[in-house]
């Protein structure tokens, strides 16, 4: 069979945020073994299964018979259970040719974990490090989604050498400014927040927007915002493996993986 990849995104509204994930699929396809590869987005910036079915309808077209799902999902929350399998249906549905497999979502890898920690120091630079971090997932009404996000904590932490706790966006607690305050509260006065995200949009956005608030209402506090993951040769390689994990021929996809990046 003739392999390709479908990755699929969360998605986002910022217009940014897009050109940034496209970014990222055409860079698993520069670091590929000559594989196809194409993205679709679950949610925004509309509910696409469509969109998604004329990926995988573009892939059939460049003589793929075998697509690998890979979904591009950092906790395994809602998406997973839910529109994952309502994608895989209309895709069967509509591209019965096509043999599908989906393979494990990214997740809170150690490659990721260090990435996001790397991420951190780069926004610290040389010039007054942080005392504290904050780092900052999306959030979930699955709890067992959430509960992963305190690996990265640990490993930030431990990276950065700094005391460290965690916080959502949205859908879950503790929220940021409360997560802030109680840094404060610690007699943390220089703070810096690490958002788990691919890539920038909306969400990300906000954290900033909330740090930036924090600091408005809060005495002698001041707060940094490092950058989301990006598309990033670390993000690459891991998207390879889970192409591996999936199925994909092993030697093809472990040889991307070094010429992606090693994490």
């Amino acid at each position: 069979m003739s392999p390709g990849l479908l990755l699929l995104a969360h998605g986002t509204r910022s217009g940014p945020g897009l050109a940034a994930l496209r970014d990222l699929a055409a860079s698993v396809a520069r670091a590929g073994p000559g594989i196809p590869v194409a993205l679709g987005v679950l949610e925004f910036p509309a509910p696409s299964v469509p969109a998604v079915v004329a990926a995988a309808a573009d892939l059939a077209a460049m003589g793929v018979s075998e697509v690998l799902l890979v979904p591009l999902l950092l906790f395994p929350a809602g998406h997973r259970a839910q529109d994952l399998p309502q994608v895989a249906a209309a895709i069967r549905r509509d591209l019965p040719e096509l043999s599908l497999r989906l393979t494990p979502i990214l997740g809170p890898s150690p490659q990721l974990r260090a990435l996001a920690a790397r991420r951190a120091r780069e926004a610290i630079g040389r010039d007054r490090p942080p005392d504290a971090v904050c780092v900052v997932g999306r959030g979930s009404s699955v709890a067992r989604a959430n509960v992963l996000l305190a690996q990265v904590v640990r490993d930030v932490g431990r990276r950065l050498g700094r005391p460290a706790t965690g916080a959502f966006v949205s859908l879950a607690e503790p929220a940021v400014p409360p997560a802030l305050a109680e840094l404060a509260a610690a007699g943390h006065r220089r703070l810096l927040t690490v958002p788990f995200f691919l890539t920038e949009g909306r969400l990300v956005a906000r954290i900033e927007r909330q740090a930036a608030e924090f600091c408005r209402t809060a005495r002698a506090v001041e707060v940094r915002c490092a950058a989301p993951l990006g598309p990033e040769p670390a993000v690459v390689a891991a998207i390879w493996r889970r192409a591996a994990a999936g199925g994909l021929d092993r030697a093809a996809a472990v040889a991307a993986g070094p010429r992606a990046g090693a994490a």
